[in-house]
């Protein structure tokens, strides 16, 4: 639903872009054959750019802050907690909305489909391709028109006839064909209706032209039109020969043609508008969101799963249906962590959506040489409990969280740790002596008893700053460990420690 909705909205987005510019600075140019062609290829493009991702330049640099010391940014998840009230999906009701709006525009169009299949049927002439009526509206559908019965003894040379076969020579109908699908997947934007009504008033334009083209005269053609009756719309596919009566329209009529201003203005807005609608829809091939559901083994959904980007702070949790979205970079390596499964290490695609399926973390239990005489491995293993939050032993590295539901605590606060961890370090005499500075990535694990162990240098600048900031986070007090489901769990931290000589 989502990457449909965002799909939508790149659409919209599109359409907009083409026809706001349109409406004001082309609407009024009369080299008709170019605006039409740039309102059907701003639809097309629309369409297009929203369906296929590609890459945006990167223009922007982001630097990284000189600090002393960099603080451990924790991430603090809160699960959603279990009640019995009736929630309202938002998402949902969007949806039924939506598709509401759809089958109404869907149902109207099929409805007068039926009933001129039926008229067609009843009335149609097969070798001149005119329906009778009693509907005052004339209009063209596909290559039929349809005239109310008091044009029966029109001439082949009737200015409306001229009109109507005007818009089957230019095959008018694909271009409505394509505005109704438009309008029937974007109905809720403003900018599709205008964009419609922009190319419909194209359209009479241009039939216009070819009955003066034909050597009808102005004055009387306009006449015509005014004393033709303003009827209702009768159908939205039909091109209707009394649409659009408005001022421009007529004024179009008394101007020459031209190419020269419109041309120049295509030329300019068409790049201008590719850019920016690719610069906004467009993704910089280097980050995106990842976007799924996580599943224990006994296809139950996982609740409260730790999804982080491996070496990072940047994670979430899955909800209670299992799902989550987590924004990436290319390359990214994601870590799903769950009590008593085994852990999953994923490098994922930009903008994969797709499901996880967590397995139930297995043992091997070895009998006691000294008892195996007296007890069978069957009785040994029946008689072992295994605490569902020990499954390895505390060495173990293996066995860890990036985030849980309670994280680790360490007394004060985050500042504390970060001013001990300070007061701790010592920088090395001979960096500073030669004004050596660096920075040093320290990884270690909060375990299940609050003990700082497993410390390791995962990135350092310089090797001569190692010792030292393993030595200033390991002289630290004992943590609050941290829980998940309410057992005590290992938790694994990246600490920056930045050495910078002060002036």
């Amino acid at each position: 639903m989502n990457s449909y909705l965002i799909f939508l909205l790149k659409v919209c987005l599109g359409i907009s872009l083409f026809v706001i510019p349109y409406f004001f600075l082309l609407r009024k140019d009369n080299n008709l054959l170019l605006k039409r062609i740039y309102l059907i290829f701003g639809i097309l493009i629309s369409f297009l750019l929203a369906v296929f991702a590609f890459k945006r330049p990167e223009i922007m640099y982001t630097g990284v802050p000189a600090l002393k010391l960099e603080p451990a940014l924790a991430l603090i998840n809160n699960p959603v907690p279990e009640t019995n009230s009736i929630d309202i999906s938002w998402q949902l009701v969007l949806l039924i909305m939506y598709f509401s709006g759809f089958l109404i525009l869907f149902g109207r169009n099929l409805f007068f489909l039926l009933r001129l299949k039926r008229v067609w049927k009843n009335s149609g002439n097969k070798n001149s391709g005119i329906a009778f009526t009693a509907d005052e509206g004339i209009f063209t559908l596909f290559s039929k028109i349809f005239l109310p019965d008091k044009f029966r003894e029109i001439t082949k040379t009737d200015p409306i006839l001229l009109h109507e076969r005007a818009h089957i020579l230019q095959l008018h109908y694909i271009d409505l064909i394509l505005v109704e699908f438009t309008l029937l997947f974007t109905w809720f934007n403003p900018f599709s209706w205008l964009i419609s009504k922009m190319i419909r008033e194209n359209h009479e334009q241009l039939a216009d032209r070819s009955v003066l083209s034909a050597g009808v005269n102005t004055a009387q053609y306009q006449a015509q039109l005014l004393n033709q009756t303003l009827g209702v719309q009768v159908f939205r596919l039909g091109n209707q020969f009394n649409f659009s009566l408005t001022k421009n329209r007529f004024e179009m009529m008394k101007r020459k043609k031209s190419w020269k201003s419109g041309v120049i203005k295509v030329i300019i807005l068409v790049p201008a508008i590719l850019f920016t609608l690719g610069f906004i829809t467009g993704t910089n091939g280097q980050e995106g969101t990842l976007s799924g559901r996580v599943f224990l083994a006994e296809n139950q959904p996982a609740q409260g799963a730790s999804i982080v980007i491996k070496d990072t702070y940047q994670g979430t949790v899955s909800d209670r249906d299992g799902n989550f979205s987590l924004k990436i970079k290319k390359n990214d390596e994601v870590v799903f962590s769950y009590v008593g499964y085994e852990t999953l290490f994923i490098t994922p695609e930009i903008g994969q959506m797709f499901e996880v399926i967590l397995q139930l973390k297995s043992y091997e239990i070895k009998p006691d040489k000294t008892n195996s005489k007296n007890k069978s491995v069957k009785n040994i293993e029946s008689e072992i409990t295994i605490d569902e939050t020990r499954q390895v032993t505390q060495s173990d590295s293996t066995y860890f969280f990036f985030i849980v539901e309670e994280m680790p605590e360490y007394p004060g606060g985050e500042n504390a740790f970060i001013a001990e961890v300070q007061n701790n370090l010592e920088y090395p005499a001979e960096a500073k002596l030669k004004k050596i500075e660096g920075k040093v990535f320290v990884q270690f694990i909060v375990n299940e008893e609050g003990d700082i162990t497993n410390l390791k240098i995962i990135r350092s600048s310089n090797d001569i700053f190692n010792d030292t900031a393993i030595d200033a986070i390991k002289n630290t007090q004992k943590w609050k460990p941290g829980k998940q489901r309410g057992k005590n769990v290992p938790v694994q931290f990246t600490f920056p420690v930045i050495f910078k000589v002060n002036n």
